[in-house]
């Protein structure tokens, strides 16, 4: 596709139009029927969808994460589980350009950044383990030129036979491992969750490792640099996934604008209206954009905890907006504020949860406290 004069502007256009083609009329069926969307993965990941972050000579657009948060935000205003795979393959491909592996950079890079490989990323348990709230599933032992890692990781989103997946695990003897793995590996199972009450098109699984071997090419970062490289992407991480939240607000406002087309004179009584909840995004997204800039300095990291916080609580409260507007029609299954809500119930439990969120903030809190 042309770029136009302004290249954010371009790309975004060409995200919308994308979405809008190929996952606006398939959306519910995404989201309960597990449908997974390949062909629009496909073309959005052609389109620069994942790569927005990315230097050129690595596959990317070479813009920013701003950038990378509103592509996020925009696939995310059409459809959340389609925004949530967007955001798990890019940030499998920020990890890898973050890490310490050249080789694997050049070799991975370029078929990360347009989704011909699909990736997820399974590095929740390890930013939970960086915020002290659960200990690393996975170890890891020396095996040759390589490791052969073990344990059980649930919930790893965009995770197939043909796809890869970043993780970490704990060496046996000290340090932390960031390595690829592939989703065909001797001793990997890959179980389906449960039934989910949406976003059942994520390709989601539970990831039981019994000696995978992972040869040296395929670390992303050793023992020497895998906890400051998580330390520096854990607020790329938090910023990319706000557009999740964002697009998702934006989705509901477009649900309240429809309802308004038959339930007006009603509607305007209820408590949340459009404009209030309009405002609320328009701030977020500037505060996004602009805390991009600093998503590796330390000192902000905390307005980077508030932020995700606040915007998955405007998630939850656009949600149940877009259903009172709605009324009784938002109560049908197939209506698009039923999705919504289940959309924006995920990104509240989704690491980093609203809870760790809080719980984060309020450990820093203390610190800067005492450090006063």
């Amino acid at each position: 596709m042309a770029r136009t004069p302004d290249r954010k502007a371009g790309l975004l256009a060409d995200v919308r139009a994308l979405a809008e083609q190929h996952l606006a009329p398939h959306a519910g069926a995404i989201d309960t029927e597990a449908r997974y969307p390949a062909a629009a993965l496909r073309a959005l990941g052609a389109a620069g969808a994942f790569a927005a972050a990315l230097p050129a000579s690595q596959g990317g657009q070479d813009l920013d994460l701003a950038a990378q948060a509103a592509v996020i935000d925009a696939i995310s205003a059409v459809c959340g589980c389609s925004g949530f795979l967007a955001w798990s393959q890019a940030a499998a491909a920020a990890t890898v350009a973050f890490g310490d592996n050249p080789a694997l950079q050049q070799a991975l890079l370029p078929e990360l950044a347009d989704g011909r490989l699909g990736a997820g990323s399974g590095l929740s348990n390890a930013l939970r383990h960086l915020a002290g709230l659960e200990s690393l599933r996975l170890g890891a032992r020396h095996s040759g030129e390589g490791y052969l890692i073990s344990g059980v990781l649930p919930w790893i989103s965009n995770i197939a036979p043909g796809h890869v997946f970043i993780s970490a695990a704990a060496l046996e003897d000290g340090g932390l491992l960031l390595f690829l793995a592939r989703g065909n590996a001797n001793g990997l199972a890959l179980e389906p969750c449960p039934p989910l009450a949406g976003l059942n098109g994520s390709l989601t699984h539970t990831c039981r490792l019994a000696e995978v071997y992972v040869p040296a090419a395929d670390v992303v970062a050793g023992p020497e640099t895998s906890t400051a490289l998580l330390l520096r992407l854990r607020g790329w991480l938090a910023l990319s996934q706000t557009g999740l939240g964002l697009g998702i607000v934006d989705g509901c406002l477009h649900d309240i604008r429809e309802a308004g087309h038959t339930q007006a004179e009603l509607n305007r009584h209820l408590p949340e209206q459009e404009d209030t909840l309009a405002a609320a995004l328009h701030s977020a997204r500037e505060r996004t954009r602009r805390l991009a800039a600093q998503f590796d300095d330390p000192a902000a990291y905390a307005d980077v905890l508030r932020l995700r916080a606040r915007s998955a609580e405007l998630a939850l409260r656009a949600a149940t907006a877009a259903l009172l507007h709605a009324g009784s029609r938002g109560y049908q299954l197939r209506h698009p504020a039923q999705r919504r809500l289940r959309e924006a119930g995920f990104f509240a439990i989704v690491t980093p949860a609203l809870k760790q969120l809080h719980k984060e903030l309020a450990q820093l809190e203390r610190g800067s406290r005492r450090a006063a």
